[in-house]
C-alpha cells in the first residue's frame, strides 16, 4: 500500500470527492432527501433515497423536480428553491459533524505542503465552501468546486490553469460519476471503498482502498 500513497503524495494536482472521501457523510445527503419529503408515504421515502444512492451523477436540482413528482405535487420553482434550502439547511450541519475519513484529514495536510488539491462535489458551491470553512480547512485547497460546475470541467480546468499532465494528476473518489471524470482525462483513479459503492467496487479493476492510510486494500 505504500506504492498508493507515494503515488499520491507525489502527485501534481490531488483531485478529491468530498462525501465518503473526506467526511463519512454519504448518508447525510440520504436522510437529507427523505427528511423534505418526510410527508410522503414511507414506500415513496425508501424509493426517493434509493434513487438518490444509485445516481449520485445527478445534481440535487434534477432530483428534487423528480421526486416533488413521486409525491404527487405540483412544482414550481418557489417550491424547488425552498426545498433545496432546507436540503441544505438539515445536511450541512451534519456534514460538518461527521468523522473525517480514516486518514482524510493528515493526507491533506501532507499534500497541500506539495501539491495542488482541488475538491470537487456535488454539494452546491456556497455550501461547501460554507463547510470548508467551518471546518477550518479550506486553506488546504488550491481551488473549490460544487454545483453547478460539474465534475468533467472541474478537471478541464485546473489542468489548464495549473498546466499539468494528467498522468501527473490523481482522483481520489468513491462513485462511477468520479470514476468516469477521471477516465474522461486519463487520471489515474483511486476508489474510496465504502458500503455505499458495494457494487463499483466489483466491477472496478483499479487501485482500491478501504482507507487514507492505505493499511489494507480493498478486494473484490
Amino acid at each position: 500500500m505504500n506504492a498508493i500513497y507515494a503515488l499520491i503524495k507525489n502527485a501534481e494536482i490531488i483531485f478529491w470527492d468530498f462525501d465518503g472521501v473526506i467526511k463519512e457523510s454519504n448518508n447525510c445527503k440520504a436522510e437529507g432527501f427523505r427528511n423534505i419529503f418526510s410527508f410522503a408515504d414511507k414506500n415513496v421515502q425508501d424509493q426517493i433515497v434509493k434513487h438518490h444512492l444509485d445516481n449520485h451523477g445527478l445534481s440535487r436540482y434534477e432530483k428534487i423536480p423528480l421526486y416533488t413528482q413521486w409525491c404527487g405535487i405540483e412544482g414550481s420553482r418557489a417550491l424547488y428553491e425552498m426545498l433545496s434550502h432546507e436540503l441544505s439547511e438539515y445536511i450541512n450541519m451534519r456534514v460538518i459533524n461527521a468523522p473525517y475519513v480514516t486518514g482524510a484529514l493528515d493526507l491533506l495536510k501532507t499534500t497541500a505542503k506539495k501539491s495542488k488539491n482541488v475538491v470537487t462535489t456535488h454539494t452546491p458551491y456556497k455550501d461547501i465552501i460554507k463547510i470548508l470553512n467551518e471546518l477550518g480547512i479550506i486553506n488546504l485547497f488550491d481551488k473549490v468546486y460544487g454545483l453547478p460546475s460539474i465534475k468533467q470541467e472541474a478537471i478541464s480546468e485546473s489542468l489548464n490553469q495549473y498546466r499539468v499532465n494528467a498522468k501527473d494528476c490523481v482522483y481520489i473518489g468513491d462513485s462511477i460519476d468520479d470514476m468516469k471524470a477521471a477516465a474522461m482525462h486519463n487520471i489515474t483513479f483511486v476508489l474510496r471503498c465504502n458500503k455505499e459503492n458495494l457494487e463499483l467496487q466489483r466491477q472496478y479493476k483499479g487501485i482500491k482502498v478501504r482507507d487514507l492510510k492505505f493499511n489494507e486494500e480493498c478486494t473484490f
